[in-house]
């Protein structure tokens, strides 16, 4: 497989001498085409259908969910691993993890289900990842697919109590994915797991309105070929920086970045604060203001060396520097964390009933 492309585009492509400036920087990193040997064939599954089938379920919501996870099965073969787990206040195994033969029994399994009582959210999603560690082959991939309102009223029941156990599943190669269904949905507890766990957050009022996301996770996952993709930022002392992805930083100026598939792309937004006396003390045609490292798993199970790219930035007058175009790729992405940022605002508001 080809490496994993890493660059570094700057808002505008010099600084201006004698100033201090704040710019931001897009780390870009870009996967390669399909190779042809790979293009009939696709990664093996291991997935955990976790149904919420408690009392806040019952009704519509708990069948959409059944709908869904049906669905789910439609999409897969031979190939790939399955485990069905339910829970209301109790944890059931309703299909522990198998090889996918006989799709009419799995479904009537699915269909078997029935609304219980309170909601042991944490207790269910730990269930399907035992199941799924217990899946892995070594040519697999592991994912947990939780089909919740996200409302926890028994065991764990916090965003702080539970996310960090997604990440802990993360890192042993089970990756967590959530789907919403039901009014009373708890946005924020779902979203967060997902982010943690590496997968995606969606949420719908109906089977219908999930479909088109479980195709595309399925297409997605199918068409992985990089995992455990992390970002590592170093910068000249005097500089600061900040990263203002919503990333899971994991130590060691290192943020978890998002599974890549062929021809895909993942980015990071950088703000820079370079001072004019660093532009003073290093002399020479450019300054180096930033450094991005890249590590992560291929589909093999590999960890092929880490590729590197820097930003070296020329000095210009600063009359000249104001005339500088801003390169729209990188103006693109700041509009986007911009909108994100007031997204998580609003929502934060809404919580505390701050309309």
């Amino acid at each position: 497989m080809t490496d994993i492309k890493l660059d570094i585009l700057p808002q505008r492509s010099a600084l201006p001498a004698g100033h201090t400036v704040e710019l931001y920087a897009l780390v870009r990193t870009q996967a390669p085409s399909r190779p042809d040997y790979q293009r009939d064939n696709r990664l093996p599954l291991n997935l955990s259908l976790v149904l919420d089938r408690s009392g806040s379920m019952g009704g519509k919501p708990l069948e959409e969910a059944k709908r869904c996870a049906s669905y789910i099965v439609d999409q897969l073969d031979g190939r790939d691993r399955v485990s069905v787990i339910t829970y209301d206040n109790t944890i059931s195994t309703v299909v522990p993890t198998t090889p996918v033969v006989d799709k009419a029994a799995l479904k009537r399994a699915i269909d078997a289900v029935r609304p219980g009582g309170t909601t042991a959210l944490f207790g269910g999603w730990h269930e399907g990842a035992i199941q799924c560690r217990a899946g892995i082959n070594g040519q697999n991939l592991s994912r947990v697919l939780l089909l919740s309102d996200g409302c926890a009223n028994k065991g764990r029941r916090t965003v702080s109590e539970i996310v960090p156990y997604c990440a802990e599943m993360l890192e042993m190669g089970v990756s967590t994915s959530t789907y919403g269904l039901g009014r009373r949905f708890n946005e924020e507890l779902m979203v967060e797991m997902a982010n943690a766990g590496g997968g995606q957050s969606y949420y719908g009022e109906s089977a219908e309105h999930l479909l088109d996301p479980f195709h595309e996770e399925i297409s997605l996952i199918s068409a992985l070929c990089a995992r455990q993709v992390k970002l590592t930022l170093k910068a000249p002392v005097g500089i600061r920086y900040a990263l203002l992805n919503d990333y899971r930083y994991v130590g060691d100026d290192t943020w978890l970045l998002p599974e890549l598939a062929y021809e895909g792309e993942a980015w990071a937004l950088v703000k820079l604060s370079v001072p004019a006396n660093f532009q003073e003390a290093h002399g020479g045609a450019h300054s180096e203001v930033l450094t991005a490292f890249l590590s992560y798993t291929n589909v093999e199970g590999d960890a092929p060396e880490s590729s590197a790219s820097t930003l070296a930035l020329p000095r210009t007058h600063p009359a000249a520097w104001a005339t500088l175009e801003e390169d729209q790729r990188v103006v693109g992405r700041m509009e986007e964390i911009r909108v994100s940022q007031l997204q998580l605002e609003l929502r934060k508001a809404a919580l505390r009933r701050d309309w």
